[in-house]
């Protein structure tokens, strides 16, 4: 049996943030992590794990950022309606980039904002999603 990493905690923004894969449109930003990101969008992209993808992210209170990565899930959203369907795209970071670095610098201060009470930019019910994330950056940019 294959050892499996455990999950990064995920937290949720309080605004829209735009995803765009290779360019175009895809969609929403549902949570994120250090490592990756589920996407919510209209359009659907297939599972290719060996496929290496950008990923432009407009985030709060910076400039874009891109990230190189992979498509690790494509799904159906369960909050699908019956006029418009949602798919759930799961997106693992590429941890090997100096954007990366630059995100991981971002999401560290914005998650130090929130802890403090200074940034507002998640949802205000993951605080203790917030300080757990803070919590992991430390460790792994420790390593």
């Amino acid at each position: 049996m294959r050892k499996r990493e455990p999950r990064l905690t995920r937290v949720r923004f309080r605004n829209d943030v735009r995803a765009y894969i290779d360019g175009r449109q895809l969609g929403f930003i549902k949570d994120i992590s250090h490592d990756g990101c589920l996407i919510a969008s209209a359009s659907w992209m297939a599972v290719d794990k060996k496929k290496s993808h950008a990923l432009t992210l407009e985030l709060p209170r910076s400039n874009s950022i891109v990230l190189n990565g992979t498509i690790m899930r494509s799904r159906i959203a369960s909050e699908t309606t019956s006029d418009q369907v949602m798919y759930e795209i799961g997106f693992k970071f590429n941890l090997d980039s100096d954007e990366f670095r630059r995100y991981t610098n971002w999401l560290k201060i914005m998650t130090q904002g929130t802890e403090q009470g200074q940034v507002k930019v998640f949802v205000s019910d993951d605080q203790i999603a917030v300080s757990r994330l803070l919590e992991q950056i430390d460790r792994i940019t420790k390593q």
